[in-house]
């Protein structure tokens, strides 16, 4: 028997690596699913779940209530409608800010490729004008 186990610890005197990593992600899993098992318990709704209080109310809603109301919300709109007009100026603004741009680029490109042609057209003539 001495002999034998003499054998097998010659034969792998080292762990693998494969064997330690598994090792380790299976201790890992472990503890991750233990903590998450933890973490339901705690979570859980108790029965019964508990009632807020309503109260309903059946009388219809007083003039001064309701002019309140419709007051507020005319105070609203024009809030929105203050807000729409001011992004939509500001929206035009970069719209024409995008278009001057854009017109600059188109100017600058136009004027690099028009000197381009001119170039070319001079060497064209220099070709045509040179005797073989």
């Amino acid at each position: 028997m001495i002999t034998l186990l003499s054998d097998t610890a010659s034969a792998d005197p080292l762990i693998s690596g494969n064997w330690i990593v598994s090792m380790v992600v299976a201790v890992l899993a472990g503890v991750g699913g233990w903590k998450a098992k933890e973490k339901s318990k705690k979570l859980k709704i108790e029965d019964p779940v508990p009632d807020f209080p309503v109260r309903k109310v059946f009388t219809p809603p007083s003039f001064h209530q309701h002019q309140a109301l419709a007051e507020r919300v005319e105070r609203l709109e024009e809030r929105i409608t203050a807000q729409e007009r001011i992004q939509s100026e500001r929206f035009l603004k970069l719209m024409e800010a995008g278009e001057t741009r854009k017109d600059a680029i188109m100017e600058k490109f136009s004027h690099d490729i028009n000197s381009v042609y001119v170039r070319i057209n001079q060497l064209s003539d220099v070709i045509r004008n040179r005797k073989p």
